[in-house]
C-alpha cells in the first residue's frame, strides 16, 4: 500500500511539473509574441505618437527573460539562511549564479537593462525582434502546426529557419557594431550616462564571448568568436590606424 501511495505521489508531482512547464512555455510564448507585435508597431509611421511601442517592446523582453530564468532555474534557496550563517547564503547565491550566468536569458536580461533607458535604436529593435520571432515560431510550429494563422505565417518561417546560422551570424555582428556605435555617440555627446551605458553594453558582449564554448554553431560563444574573427579580417587596417579601437575589443576577448 505504501509503495502504491508513493507511486501515486510521484505521478502527481510529475503531472504538476509537466503542467508547470507547459504554463511556463505559454507565458514565454505570449511574452515574445508581445515583443514582436510592439517592435513591428514601432516601425509604423505615427505609431510613436500613440504609444511608446519601442520602450514597451524592450521592457517586455526583459520581463520574459527574467521569468524564463525563474522558470528554468528557480531562485537560490535562502530559507535556512540567517545572520549567523550568512556565508551559506552567499554560497547558495554563487552556485545559483554559476548555473544561470552564461545562459542567453541572462545575457538578454542584461541587454534590455542597458537599452531600456536609452534612445530608440533600430539595431536594438532588430536584435530583440529576431530573438522573439524565433521563439514564437519555434513554439507555434511545434505546439500548433495546424492553426490557420500559422498557416499564413509559416512560409516566412520556412524561408528563415534554414538560414538560421547566417541570420544569427549577422545579428551577432550587429550586437558588436551596436557597441562601437554607442561608444561613438557617448564620445560626441560627452555624456557620462551614455559612457556608462557603453561600458555595460561591452560587458554584455564580454559575457556573450566568454560563455562556455560548445560545438553547436548557434551558441553565443561560437557566434561571437566567429563574428570577431570576421570583423578583424575585414577591418584590420582600421584597427591598426586607430589603436584605441582595440581597447574595447581586448576587454571582450581577453
Amino acid at each position: 500500500a505504501e509503495g502504491g501511495e508513493w507511486g501515486d505521489l510521484k505521478k502527481t508531482k510529475k503531472k504538476k511539473r509537466k503542467k508547470y512547464i507547459m504554463e511556463a512555455k505559454q507565458v514565454n510564448f505570449y511574452g515574445h509574441l508581445t515583443v514582436v507585435v510592439f517592435l513591428l508597431a514601432w516601425l509604423v509611421p505615427g505609431a510613436v505618437q500613440v504609444f511608446n511601442f519601442y520602450w514597451w517592446g524592450v521592457f517586455v523582453s526583459m520581463m520574459v527573460s527574467g521569468y524564463t530564468i525563474k522558470a528554468n532555474y528557480g531562485m537560490p534557496d535562502l530559507s535556512k539562511v540567517s545572520m549567523s550563517n550568512w556565508k551559506d547564503g552567499m554560497v547558495a547565491v554563487q552556485m545559483w549564479l554559476h548555473k544561470v550566468l552564461y545562459g542567453s536569458e541572462v545575457h538578454f536580461l542584461f541587454f534590455g537593462m542597458v537599452w531600456v533607458g536609452l534612445f530608440p535604436n533600430l539595431l536594438t529593435a532588430v536584435i530583440l525582434f529576431r530573438r522573439s520571432y524565433w521563439s514564437v515560431c519555434t513554439y507555434v510550429a511545434k505546439e500548433h502546426p495546424n492553426h490557420f494563422l500559422w498557416r499564413i505565417a509559416s512560409p516566412l518561417w520556412s524561408f528563415a529557419k534554414p538560414r538560421e546560422p547566417a541570420i544569427l551570424a549577422q545579428t551577432t555582428l550587429l550586437e558588436i557594431l551596436l557597441g562601437f556605435y554607442l561608444i561613438g555617440v557617448a564620445l560626441f555627446s560627452a555624456s557620462l550616462t551614455l559612457g556608462v551605458s557603453a561600458y555595460l553594453h561591452w560587458s554584455f558582449l564580454r559575457m556573450r564571448y566568454q560563455s562556455p564554448a560548445q560545438n553547436s554553431p548557434t551558441k553565443p560563444a561560437v557566434l561571437h568568436r566567429a563574428a570577431w574573427n570576421q570583423l578583424q579580417q575585414q577591418t584590420a587596417p582600421v584597427f591598426n590606424a586607430v589603436p584605441i579601437l582595440n581597447v574595447p575589443k581586448d576587454y571582450v576577448v581577453t
